[in-house]
C-alpha cells in the first residue's frame, strides 16, 4: 500500500471518529440541558475509505471540514431569552444528521386515523423543546395525521409545514431525506416503519433494534463523501429515550 493511500485511510478513520463523538455529545447535551432525554444504546458503523493519490494538504483540508454542525452555544445568556436550549448549526458541517422518531401517543378513537391522545400532545411538546434549536429545515410525517400531529409543535415554532410521505413506503421515505441534503431533519413514522427508515438511511441491518416504543428518539450521524466496503454511505445510529415519564 502506498503512503498516501495508508494516509488517507487513517484520516477517514479519524473522522469517523469525530461523528461518533459528536453523536454521544449529542446525547450528554440533551441530557443536561432538557432532562428528558435517557441514553440506552449505540449501534455504530466505522467506515474507512482511501484516495488515490490524495495529497497531504488535501487530507488536512477534508479533515477539516469534518466539523461537526451541530454545536451547543457557549454564551452564558444564549438560551435565557427563550429559555430553551441553544443550538446552533455549522453551516460548513460536513456531517448531516437525521432525528428519527415513532409517532408519540395515539387515542382509541377513531379507530382508522386517530390523533394523538393527551399524554401523545405532552410528548409533542417534549419532541419540540428538545429540537427547537437544532433548527431543522426538514419535518417528514406521514398521511397518518398522529405523526404529524407529533411534529406540529415544533412545525409551529419553526414556521415550517410538516412534508407527507406515504406510510407504507419507508425506504421512499428515506431516500427522499437524503436527496434533500439537509443539515438537520426530523422523521415521525411508526413502530413498523422506523427501522426501514434507519436502514434505507445507514444500509445498517438494523433489526436488532425492535421493538420501537414510542419513547425512542434514534440520532442518525451520516458523513457524505465517506463510504464504507461496498460503496455504503458512513453513517451511525444513536438510541436515546425522551419525553413522557
Amino acid at each position: 500500500m502506498q503512503r498516501a493511500d495508508w494516509d488517507a485511510g487513517n484520516v477517514s478513520l479519524w473522522r469517523w471518529g469525530r461523528v461518533m463523538i459528536a453523536a454521544v455529545s449529542i446525547a450528554v447535551v440533551l441530557s443536561s440541558v432538557i432532562g428528558v432525554v435517557r441514553a440506552t444504546d449505540a449501534t455504530s458503523a466505522a467506515a474507512q475509505a482511501t484516495s488515490e493519490g490524495a495529497d497531504q494538504a488535501q487530507i488536512e483540508e477534508q479533515g477539516r471540514d469534518a466539523v461537526p454542525p451541530l454545536l451547543l452555544d457557549p454564551r452564558p445568556d444564549a438560551h435565557a431569552k427563550t429559555g430553551k436550549p441553544a443550538w446552533t448549526i455549522d453551516p460548513h458541517g460536513a456531517i448531516r444528521w437525521v432525528i428519527v422518531v415513532r409517532h408519540a401517543e395515539k387515542a382509541s378513537e377513531p379507530e382508522a386515523d386517530p390523533p394523538l391522545s393527551e399524554q401523545g400532545e405532552r410528548r409533542a411538546k417534549d419532541l419540540e423543546r428538545m429540537l427547537i434549536g437544532a433548527d431543522p429545515t426538514l419535518l417528514l410525517g406521514t398521511e397518518l395525521i398522529r405523526t404529524q400531529r407529533t411534529l406540529e409543535p415544533l412545525a409551529a415554532e419553526l414556521g415550517l409545514l410538516v412534508d407527507v410521505h406515504e406510510s407504507d413506503d419507508p425506504y421512499g421515505m428515506a431516500a427522499k431525506v437524503l436527496e434533500m441534503e439537509r443539515p438537520v431533519s426530523v422523521v415521525a413514522a411508526h413502530s413498523d416503519t422506523v427501522v426501514p427508515i434507519l436502514e434505507g438511511l445507514t444500509q445498517l441491518d438494523l433489526q436488532n433494534l425492535y421493538p420501537i416504543e414510542y419513547d425512542d428518539f434514534f440520532v442518525v450521524a451520516i458523513a457524505p463523501g465517506v463510504e464504507r466496503s461496498g460503496g455504503r454511505p458512513a453513517a451511525s445510529v444513536l438510541r436515546l429515550k425522551y419525553g413522557c415519564e
